[in-house]
């Protein structure tokens, strides 16, 4: 049976991210088939990221930023920014962390009056009432 990525019509960001790699490779004056070998991937797998003809998987990304000395994020720099799920943010475990922290702070909160000012002052601080810089 073929590989799933025979056949397949390369898309914009595998070409982006193979730019990238095809970039930083020849910057520090590596061949294809050595950074193969040197991470562990069959022969000519370099030249089919480089291509897009072939999609870079998680393991290899992460195997590539390190032997090239550049985060994963330098792949995809210059991308469009990713949507966001209509008006949700994105999840981001930083501010899930922060939200966790402040609900817990204002449920232990007895007085309704209190509940009810900080709510008004969280608002006019998210609406720009209030200049706090």
């Amino acid at each position: 049976m073929a590989p799933k990525d025979r056949n397949r019509t390369p898309d914009a960001v595998d070409q982006h991210v193979g730019r990238h790699l095809r970039q930083r490779r020849v910057e520090l004056g590596i061949e294809a088939a050595e950074l193969d070998r040197r991470i562990d991937l069959s022969t000519g797998s370099v030249a089919r990221f480089e291509e897009a003809s072939r999609t870079i998987g998680s393991g290899a990304l992460y195997r590539l930023g390190r032997e090239l000395d550049v985060p994963i994020s330098y792949f995809f720099e210059g991308l469009p920014v990713p949507p966001t799920l209509g008006d949700r943010v994105l999840p981001d475990p930083e501010r899930d962390a922060e939200l966790a922290q402040l609900l817990r702070r204002f449920e232990s909160l007895d007085d309704s009056d209190v509940r009810k000012s900080l709510l008004r002052l969280v608002k006019s601080i998210a609406d720009g009432d209030l200049d706090w810089k």
